[in-house]
């Protein structure tokens, strides 16, 4: 989506100006470490003006009152369903395939060098990713039996969090045929006729594969409540790309603080650790070994 840069107030349905513009990025920035950018301006009037209309508001003013009167009585809320309206959920099973062949290629590995190996999906969103991630351990135990290996799952926004709990998916049957991990874990719910656009119809999790995966809300920026002392495995994709360069380099150091040596990181596509310095080496297409 482009978005304009000359944002003109009078085209828009409530009042929005520069100065609440930069009030609520603040808060967010804060609250997720996102940087908003001036040109991410209609991108915030488009996702907030819903919430305005649902709590019948006259202008972004009242909004940023009823925000920080919450804050003033010790309450997140409506702070919460501002973070969640702007945090970006896009995903979709087994994105950036590469990163699940190098997965399924080092677990062995992993497991005779840790015995217990712990993965973390850092920013699950709906649930793709991390579904994703348990499939390919699914065929690993499969074969290898006695591999102790656990995942856990987090993101801020409780909303995605509840569906990915929930692994239900519209999906088109051509997507799931094409990829065998798919066609092996997931399950169509109904019969007969397409119930989604294009064709899509309605997919779960099977309910084998629920119980390896954990969930649970986490902030990157505050305490991470992982049950694991030591996470060998850390897939924080598509999120440092939203952060600053101080905002990174803090995530980086905690991350390869909770991780042992030989421990693995997976970023996104368009992510870097390029002048950072960090103990992470890189292996080629944005996977990282801890030294």
């Amino acid at each position: 989506m482009t978005l304009k840069t000359n944002f003109k107030e009078d085209e828009f349905e409530f009042p929005f100006t520069q100065k609440d513009f930069e009030t609520l990025r603040n808060y967010v920035t804060e609250e997720t470490g996102i940087c908003l950018p001036d040109n991410k301006k209609n991108l915030m009037y488009g996702r907030l003006t819903r919430r305005l209309r649902s709590l019948n508001l006259e202008n972004f003013q009242s909004y940023i009152q009823r925000v920080e009167q919450e804050l003033a009585r010790g309450c997140q809320d409506e702070l919460m369903v501002m973070v969640n309206a702007m945090t970006t959920n896009v995903t979709h099973f087994f994105r950036e395939e590469h990163h699940f062949t190098h997965l399924q290629e080092n677990l062995g590995r992993l497991c005779k060098e840790f015995g217990r190996v712990n993965i973390w999906c850092a920013a699950s969103s709906t649930g793709e990713e991390p579904w994703s991630i348990a499939m390919v351990v699914a065929d690993y135990k499969a074969a290898n039996p006695n591999a102790d290996i656990r995942i856990f799952a987090s993101d801020i926004d409780e909303q995605v969090l509840k569906k990915a709990k929930q692994g239900e998916y519209m999906l088109s049957s051509q997507t799931v045929e094409s990829n065998l991990q798919l066609k092996k874990w997931l399950k169509k719910e109904r019969n007969g006729q397409p119930q989604g656009p294009l064709g899509q119809e309605l997919y779960s999790i099977k309910p084998t594969l629920k119980p390896m995966v954990s969930f649970q809300k986490i902030n990157l920026l505050k305490e991470w409540p992982l049950p694991a002392e030591r996470i060998h495995i850390v897939f924080c994709r598509n999120v440092i790309i939203y952060f600053s360069k101080e905002t990174k380099k803090n995530l980086c150091d905690r991350i390869q603080n909770k991780m042992p040596s030989g421990g693995v990181l997976y970023l996104g596509h368009s992510e870097s650790l390029l002048g950072m310095q960090t103990e992470f080496e890189s292996q080629g297409r944005t996977v990282f070994t801890r030294q």
